[in-house]
């Protein structure tokens, strides 16, 4: 039988936490499930609940003309999504990086239009603490689907608002 009060467990509860993101979570602190991914040199991270699917990177069609930024469609189980690439959204240009794995599309989910972007890797699920990362919101000027920062584990992470995102890929770029 555990001896430990329920804010014993609690306190514990939040110390995992803090193991995973490298934050310090109190226990009545409200998270958000996110995927963490890296796209050249820059770590992202997406609400879990806009994610359809995680794929290999297969043959991508150019589809001229068409924003710099996207590298064209592929097929996914029978359906054509138009794949991004966030590195030349944001201005960063393409990584050099030597990556270990495979590359893969994350396919995000809108209302009803589906958007893949390149991921060089992917840290997986950590649940993320929104309030701290909106207080640096107002540091990523000009990219409105860039609603924070915050770091994770020792990393830096912008956060992606899914269905801002989808907007502007849809309407040609960013508001700079």
């Amino acid at each position: 039988m555990d001896e430990r009060t329920g804010n014993e467990q609690l306190a514990q509860l939040a110390e995992a936490a803090a193991d995973e993101t490298g934050l310090p979570v109190a226990a009545d602190e409200a998270t958000v499930p996110m995927l963490i991914l890296r796209t050249g040199r820059r770590w992202l991270a997406v609400r879990t609940d806009t994610v359809g699917e995680i794929v290999l990177k297969g043959q991508v069609t150019s589809v001229p003309p068409g924003p710099h930024h996207v590298l064209g469609v592929t097929l996914i189980r029978g359906r054509l999504v138009p794949v991004v690439s966030l590195d030349e959204m944001l201005g960063l240009g393409s990584s050099t990086e030597i990556v270990a794995t495979l590359p893969r599309l994350v396919v995000l989910e809108g209302a009803d239009t589906e958007v893949a972007i390149v991921a060089d890797e992917i840290r997986g699920i950590m649940e993320v603490p929104l309030a701290r990362a909106n207080e640096r919101a107002s540091q990523t000027p000009g990219l409105s689907f860039v609603t924070g920062e915050i770091e994770l584990a020792d990393k830096l992470v912008c956060l992606i608002e899914t269905a801002m995102f989808i907007e502007a890929t849809i309407a040609g770029g960013v508001d700079r």
